[in-house]
């Protein structure tokens, strides 16, 4: 296995962080730096240090458990709008166009609408025009 060169000197590590100051503890990132510089013939990718770092700092204590908060949302209370990039062909010809995009947190109804540029007039024409689609179709019909 590519980690067991590697497992001896990064449990030092970790056991010497159980004593450490929270601030001074060793990153995932800097256990791996570490290692490329103190063992230099031994390649590791990044990922694979970071996988089992997260996993023996769970095993040791060094790493709360992992905390979720679900979130809910009343109908109609808020929305998220963002801008991407997508490629279309229009007349033939292949171009990049710019799509708004609002998603309604409680419902996950989205509006979508493709631009050619996104410019400030694109982006509160689509904000009226997704209220008005979002008129047509009301909270208890999805």
């Amino acid at each position: 296995m590519k980690l067991d060169p590697v497992k001896a000197p990064t449990e030092q590590m970790l056991i010497g962080d159980l004593t450490a100051p929270r601030k001074q503890r060793h990153t995932a990132h800097r256990i791996w730096t570490r290692l490329r510089e103190e063992l230099p013939e031994i390649q590791i990718a990044g990922p694979t240090v970071r996988r089992y770092v997260a996993m023996r700092k769970r095993e040791v204590g060094l790493k709360g458990a992992e905390v979720f908060v679900p979130q809910s949302y009343t109908w109609g209370q808020e929305a998220q709008v963002d801008w991407f990039e997508a490629a279309a062909k229009l007349g033939g010809e292949t171009r990049e166009l710019q799509f708004f995009a609002m998603r309604r947190m409680a419902s996950d109804e989205a509006f979508h609408r493709a631009y050619t540029n996104a410019t400030q007039q694109a982006f509160l024409e689509a904000h009226e025009l997704a209220f008005a689609f979002r008129r047509r179709i009301p909270d208890f019909a999805l």
